[in-house]
C-alpha cells in the first residue's frame, strides 16, 4: 500500500465458494506459520497469543532487548483460533516433525484459543478464523494480516491499522495483469 503508516503489514483475502448443492456449516480457515525468524537462531523462537490484541505472535528470545515481534492475525469477521506449536512436540503438543497429520491440522485448526505458548524452540503456530456457514452457492471472505512491529505494543497498533483498513478499503479481488506485480517487496 502507498499510504502513510501501512508498511508494517500485508494484507491476505482468500474468497470461499460453496459450489455445492448444500449448505456448510462450522467451515474454518487457517494459516499455518512456521517461524524461522533467524536461520541462526530459530531454536530460540517463542510463540505466544495476546489476550489484549486477540492474536497470537512470535519474537526470538536471545534478542535483547527484542527487536521485532510477528503476528499472522485474523482481520475479518469470525472467532480467532490459535495453537501454539513447539515443533518437536517435546511440550506435550503437537510434533510436527513426525509428519502433521490431517487430525492434528484440524484440531490446531478448530479448538479455538489454545495452546497459547510454545518456545524457546523452533515454534510454529495455526491462525484461523470460524466458524463460518456458507449457503449453497454463496461465498465468504476471511483476511488475515501478516504483521511486524518493534514492540508488542506497535505489533497491536499495526494490525489495528491492518483491520481497520481491510474493513473499510478492501473490496472484490480483481484480476492482475502480470505486468503490474511487484518484483520486490518487503515488510
Amino acid at each position: 500500500f502507498d499510504k502513510e503508516g501501512m508498511d508494517d503489514f500485508i494484507i491476505i483475502k482468500y474468497v470461499f465458494k460453496n459450489n455445492s448443492a448444500a449448505d456448510i456449516t462450522g467451515f474454518r480457515a487457517g494459516l499455518f506459520m512456521d517461524w524461522d525468524i533467524d536461520g541462526d537462531t530459530y531454536d530460540k523462537n517463542i510463540t505466544a497469543y495476546d489476550q489484549a490484541g486477540g492474536f497470537g505472535y512470535v519474537y526470538t528470545q536471545n534478542l535483547d532487548p527484542v527487536d521485532a515481534y510477528f503476528t499472522c492475525a485474523l482481520i475479518s469477521k469470525g472467532e480467532y483460533g490459535f495453537y501454539g506449536i513447539q515443533n518437536d512436540g517435546n511440550d506435550g503438543g503437537i510434533n510436527i516433525y513426525d509428519g502433521f497429520s490431517d487430525d492434528e491440522k484440524w484440531f490446531a485448526l478448530s479448538d479455538g484459543v489454545n495452546k497459547t505458548n510454545a518456545g524457546p524452540q523452533d515454534v510454529s503456530f495455526v491462525a484461523s478464523g470460524g466458524d463460518y456457514d456458507i449457503p449453497a452457492g454463496d461465498s465468504i471472505e476471511v483476511g488475515f494480516a501478516i504483521a511486524v512491529g518493534k514492540t508488542l505494543e506497535d505489533l497491536r497498533s499495526v494490525v489495528a491499522t491492518a483491520k481497520a483498513f481491510y474493513d473499510s478499503s478492501l473490496t472484490g479481488v480483481e484480476e492482475i495483469n502480470e505486468k503490474t506485480l511487484p518484483i520486490r517487496f518487503s515488510l
